[in-house]
């Protein structure tokens, strides 16, 4: 099994309408482990159920972790319980790895539709700190639904 951490439930808002956002920070308010723009954790849930879920925040702030998770209408159960974790739970997770690496380049166009705005996010943050010119396009059926527009304007 990988390493894992338990955190709290720091803050929960609702993006769009059904994406819920939870904030996770250490217990004793030390930084979590650094992760890079593209990374994700594994979320233990409820009666065993674990499920990965992409890093939405910046990458140069490890004092927290952001997940923007949709509800899924044909869930087996993950993100239903994801859903149901309100401030000031505490839940496990494992510690970030990073199957969808941000490769660097002189300028980057980044494609997202729908949730998988996500870790697409992390990386628009991560390459406006660096300085590296890019462009994010973000596809979503209803404008109203999408997560993060707020923040990205």
């Amino acid at each position: 099994m990988a390493e894992t951490l338990t955190v709290r439930v720091a803050e929960r808002e609702i993006q769009g309408a059904d994406v819920v956002v939870l904030t996770l920070a250490s217990l004793d308010g030390a930084p979590l482990p650094p992760f890079s723009a593209g990374a994700h954790i594994d979320l233990y849930l409820e009666e065993g159920i674990v499920r990965q879920y992409s890093l939405c925040g910046s990458p140069h702030h490890p004092q927290q972790y952001r997940l923007g998770i949709l509800k899924d209408r044909t869930s087996r159960g993950g993100s239903l319980a994801a859903h149901r974790l309100q401030v000031g739970a505490t839940v496990t997770i494992g510690t970030p790895r990073n199957l969808f690496a941000l490769q660097p380049a002189r300028q980057v166009t980044l494609l997202a539709a729908g949730i998988g705005i996500t870790p697409l996010y992390t990386m628009a943050l991560y390459l406006d700190a660096v300085g590296t010119p890019f462009e994010l396009h973000y596809y979503v059926k209803r404008r109203e639904n999408a997560a993060f527009v707020g923040e990205m304007a």
